[in-house]
């Protein structure tokens, strides 16, 4: 049987070794470890700028919040509250009086965005959410060329003056291109600095890495609402979210290593070594690694790998113009997969319907669902697979979704029913980031991350156009929430491989290709 890297499985997840072996076949988890307090602290950091990162993606679900309000003009005509009556005639009420109940200051306050404006509030949304396809798949080609480190460092600076300003400007289309930058930064910053924790955890580690990480959006979430309560003026709320991340750019800049796997696959040796070295130390792995034990590596992997010590010039482009099918195939499947996640989980997170409850439970009980979702999330990766936790999930929540056609449009089970969709949808949002993360080789690991999330944030863009629907037809927005997810469920049961007991990730297309099913070892390209 020939052998493939990335499905190699190990019997014994944690090296007992202190010390890297003299053929090493993967020389980075060999060196450090597959997980230890280093890649611990990794996972704190990730964690809280999840929490940051989802206050920010959610924000909207408050700072864009619709209060009710009275023409401030005069006696309104009948039951309007957009047309004020003056004298005899009537005209188009152009100030308004708002409700400070819930909260106050929302942009829809600010800059009068109800009657003929109505509708504008969903429009920042998708402004938002096209920062974040710019954002993340930019940010992706960026730390692929220049690396993961600095490139996430500037995203994370851009977060912070960005989203300080969106709470000062007075003007709303001077706020629309803050939403759109501060967006981009945002899902930028935790999509490169997620890459640098997969390229240094190994094995099984790396789904528990994952759920902890994920964890902080969970909390993020829950705590949202309570944010929102305790400061109800959203413009302080906007200047709070953006300070938020200013201790863990610092942080990021003096305690946050480049990835050393990037590195390698740059060539440059000396850099990653140091990195190791120090990575290896924290770890307690007494005996380091040099240069020369690198090289020697590099040397003795050539004849089964296209990576030397040269820097490699393979990129994402590399995908759609030399003869890599199955990773192809791959690519575009679990792109539409992301779309799915992203239209689903955002519409459901922004726009489930309330129907007179409190807006603070109902939201605050949308993110309590995701808790079991983490909890169990890592032991069915890592016993059912991934695929079954993709298919499952996306299927899952497709008919709970569709199942809402059939009640009553004021039924209060439609709150239910869209909260347990939204917890399939989450579940295989959590997969996809584990999968492809290990589906695709370092090349273009970043690079191809970086494109499925754009996917996910296009879906977003699109979510609350589609609430529009609902004009015609209550709870039609959710229906076909659902009715994409299952496209994608079905869809996802082509991908491949399944990664469930990988221990090493493929660094090249041609390894990629290989562990995928697509090329047999030592085939040449056509």
């Amino acid at each position: 049987m020939s052998h493939v890297r990335l499905l190699d499985a190990s019997s014994d997840e944690e090296d007992e070794e202190s010390h890297p072996p003299d053929n090493p076949e993967d020389i980075v988890t060999e060196t450090i470890g597959s997980f230890g307090p280093y890649q611990l602290w990794l996972c704190l950091l990730g964690f809280l700028l999840n929490v940051v990162h989802c206050w920010l993606s959610l924000s909207l679900k408050f700072v864009g919040l619709v209060p009710s309000f009275v023409c401030g003009e005069g006696d309104s005509v009948g039951n309007s509250t957009c047309e004020v009556l003056m004298g005899n005639m009537t005209k188009p009420c152009t100030s308004f009086i708002f409700s400070k109940e819930e909260v106050e200051d929302t942009i829809v306050e600010r800059w009068g965005l109800v009657c003929d404006k109505g509708g504008l509030e969903n429009v920042a949304q998708s402004v938002f959410f096209t920062g974040c396809l710019v954002g993340v798949f930019l940010a992706g080609l960026m730390a692929d060329m220049m690396g993961r480190k600095v490139v996430c460092v500037v995203l994370a600076t851009t977060f912070l003056v960005s989203g300080v300003l969106g709470g000062l400007v007075t003007s709303w289309y001077v706020w629309l291109m803050l939403r759109f930058v501060v967006g981009a930064a945002s899902i930028g910053m935790v999509t490169v600095r997620y890459i640098i924790q997969v390229e240094m955890i190994g094995g099984m580690w790396r789904s528990w890495a994952n759920t902890f990480t994920s964890t902080g959006w969970v909390v993020g979430y829950m705590t949202l609402p309570i944010l929102a309560y305790t400061i109800p003026n959203m413009r302080q709320m906007e200047v709070f979210i953006g300070l938020s991340s200013s201790p863990l750019l610092l942080l990021l800049v003096f305690c946050h290593p480049e990835s050393p796997r990037w590195l390698l696959a740059r060539g440059k040796v000396t850099k990653a070594v140091t990195i190791l070295n120090t990575v290896a130390s924290w770890n307690k792995r007494r005996k380091i690694i040099t240069e020369e034990q690198v090289n020697k590596f590099i040397t003795s992997q050539s004849k089964a790998r296209v990576i030397t010590s040269k820097p490699t010039t393979d990129s994402l482009s590399s995908v759609l113009t030399t003869p890599y099918p199955t990773t192809r195939t791959n690519l575009f499947i679990m792109s539409f997969c992301w779309f799915a996640f992203g239209m689903a989980y955002f519409g459901l997170a922004l726009h489930t319907p309330e129907l007179g409850s409190n807006v603070f439970i109902v939201f605050f009980i949308g993110g309590l669902m995701d808790v079991p979702v983490i909890l169990v999330g890592p032991v069915l990766l890592n016993h059912a697979g991934r695929k079954p936790c993709m298919v499952g999930g996306l299927l899952m929540g497709s008919v709970c979704l569709l199942t809402t056609s059939l009640l009553s449009s004021t039924s209060k089970a439609i709150i239910v029913m869209a909260v347990m969709g939204k917890m399939g949808v989450g579940m295989a949002f959590d997969t996809g980031y584990v999968w492809t993360s290990e589906m695709f080789p370092t090349v273009i690991r970043n690079s191809a991350l970086a494109t499925c999330s754009s996917a996910a944030r296009l879906g977003a863009i699109i979510a609350p156009l589609v609430v529009f629907t609902d004009t015609y037809r209550p709870g039609m927005s959710i229906l076909v929430y659902g009715v994409v997810a299952m496209v994608g469920g079905i869809l996802s049961l082509m991908l491949q491989p399944e990664t469930k007991r990988c221990t090493m990730l493929p660094d090249t297309l041609e390894e990629g290709e290989v562990a995928a099913g697509g090329r047999r070892r030592g085939e040449e390209k056509i």
